[in-house]
């Protein structure tokens, strides 16, 4: 979870669509379970739940951790984009919101990041996508100093069903 400048809430989510803005006592769509609260209202959202401000996903959609940029370390029309860790594309995701009632929408960046070039470049969505596949970016926030920090997981497998997929291909001292 992070908060834009103006205060506003947003949350990433792993394989459902990957961003929402978060409102004060709102439920949302959910991966899987029951609702938390069984007394609260979604009887006439279409998905029972608030849905998210984007209805696409970035390339495989295996997000974790966000940052809306608010250091002074970069240009300023950086400022107030999302950046997302995206585990399975071992990449940062990037997208840009822009108000729209009382809440967001969000779109791929492209303005800065130019036209998309594919799943694994540099380009409309993707700020970062690394050649090592163990790079695993679990969460994202902006420094002190201003520059953006990342936390790396660094694993061979992304998730528990391709280590048990190849038991013997885990590293058992590293990762």
């Amino acid at each position: 979870m992070d908060w834009d400048e103006r205060g506003d809430a947003f949350v990433s989510a792993c394989v459902i669509h990957h961003l929402f803005h978060m409102a004060p006592g709102g439920q949302y769509n959910r991966q899987g379970g029951i609702w938390a609260n069984p007394y609260g209202y979604v009887g006439d959202l279409p998905s029972k739940g608030l849905p998210a401000i984007v209805d696409w996903r970035h390339y495989r959609a295996a997000h974790a951790g966000i940052c809306i940029y608010q250091g002074d370390q970069w240009p300023a029309e950086w400022r107030g984009l999302v950046f997302l860790g995206n585990i399975h594309q071992s990449a940062i995701n990037c997208d840009r919101l822009t108000p729209v009632g009382s809440t967001y929408r969000a779109e791929k960046e492209s303005k800065l990041l130019g036209p998309s070039k594919g799943d694994w470049e540099v380009g409309a969505g993707n700020f970062l996508v690394c050649a090592d596949h163990w790079f695993r970016p679990v969460s994202a926030q902006t420094g002190p100093d201003g520059a953006m920090w990342i936390a790396d997981w660094s694993d061979k497998y992304p998730c528990y069903q391709n280590a048990t997929a190849d038991p013997d291909g885990v590293d058992r001292e590293l990762g």
